[in-house]
């Protein structure tokens, strides 16, 4: 009687710590997916450029799951909210992608100010809408749509001259101090375009 009891108890802890052991194993094999994304696809997600000039921000829209996973979305309407630095919303502006799945937008300033642009929706050829929005599929937690945003500083200057230098040949040196209004936290990083 008292080995069965054993055997009964060794069997029940058997049973109890392969439930707990399941349950752990379910529950590290959820993962969280989106089903599409709209990125920046610039080298830098911090624009620094001058006021009054007409700047080209490309998102590319990217099939995440699902058979079509890894292929650009082509024809889908990207809609981008623009906020100023302090979180309000100035505008949305809408884009559709090409068959590259690149959607360009085209944003001009003739004041000093910092803007982010986010995607915020992208609506597919069959008008199947996907936002920040979840659904749960199965173990997987999946999200409709994950974007990153790209911050433009329109920013305007002021040169002085520090010195001049002219050699015996007649070529001058000229140095000049030129300073910015507004300038990232991260530092000045200027592009080709911009020097």
């Amino acid at each position: 009687m008292t080995s069965m009891r054993i055997t009964l108890m060794s069997i029940l802890l058997l049973l109890l710590v392969l439930s707990a052991s399941a349950e752990t194993v379910s529950a590290q094999t959820t993962t969280s997916q989106y089903w599409v994304s709209a990125n920046p696809a610039t080298s830098s997600s911090i624009i620094y450029g001058t006021v009054g000039k007409n700047w080209s921000l490309p998102f590319q829209a990217v099939w995440n799951y699902g058979g079509s996973s890894g292929k650009v979305v082509e024809n889908a309407n990207v809609t981008v909210e623009v906020k100023t630095n302090d979180g309000v919303a100035i505008e949305n502006i809408s884009q559709i992608t090409n068959t590259t799945g690149f959607a360009t937008f085209y944003y001009f300033s003739s004041t000093p100010t910092v803007l982010i642009f986010t995607p915020i929706t992208l609506v597919t050829q069959d008008k199947m809408e996907y936002n920040a929005s979840l659904f749960e599929n199965g173990e997987s937690t999946l999200y409709c749509l994950q974007s990153k945003s790209v911050t433009v500083y329109w920013d305007t200057f002021d040169v002085s001259l520090v010195r001049t230098d002219t050699n015996s040949q007649g070529v001058t040196k000229v140095s000049v101090n030129v300073t910015y209004l507004l300038v990232p936290a991260e530092g000045l990083t200027l592009s080709n375009s911009s020097s």
